[in-house]
């Protein structure tokens, strides 16, 4: 998080999504790649976490800048082979799994100001949340029914308002009158 002395600074951000171009070339990822290319291209330090079949094991997370790109790309595993998904996270009892680990040295490295979910339906589910307790903001981009469905059952399973409160956020929950 900034201190007051630096809120006139650039911004650093962290998206995450489940995959990136040219890996694949569909919604989520082609929008993870315009914002954060719009974002280096405005001076914001920039970093897109997203699985990458290459990458094999959590001691292999690998960062890389591609020709041309402003932003840093972080590859981390899949569980199977030829699928987006990345291994579960350690439980809320037990935060000494290898992803969880990785991604709370994540947040320590990068410092960002935002964690902004592009797509996290192959990613630990908890990151974002990981991310709330740290202090720092979670915006989420909804792009499918499931997604919302999932988000909905989470909301209406964690008492909405005592959950959001307790990470500075706002219970995703509309209901029809």
């Amino acid at each position: 998080m900034r201190s007051d002395d630096d809120l006139l600074g650039p911004l650093c951000v962290l998206y995450l999504v489940h995959a990136l171009p040219p890996i694949e070339l569909t919604g989520p990822p082609l929008a993870a790649y315009e914002c954060a290319t719009s974002a280096a291209n405005r001076g914001w330090t920039t970093t897109v976490v997203s699985a990458d079949p290459s990458v094999t094991a959590w001691g292999d997370v690998r960062r890389s800048r591609e020709l041309g790109e402003w932003f840093t790309r972080v590859a981390v595993p899949l569980t199977e082979e030829g699928t987006s998904t990345v291994p579960a996270p350690a439980t809320g009892r037990d935060r000494k799994g290898p992803a969880t680990r990785f991604f709370v040295e994540i947040l320590r490295r990068t410092r960002p100001d935002l964690v902004h979910v592009i797509d996290d339906t192959h990613l630990p589910s908890d990151w974002p949340e990981l991310a709330g307790e740290a202090g720092i903001p979670v915006v989420r981009k909804v792009t499918s029914t499931d997604e919302m469905a999932a988000l909905y059952a989470e909301v209406v399973k964690s008492q909405p308002l005592a959950r959001a409160k307790r990470l500075g956020t706002r219970p995703l929950l509309h209901r029809r009158r």
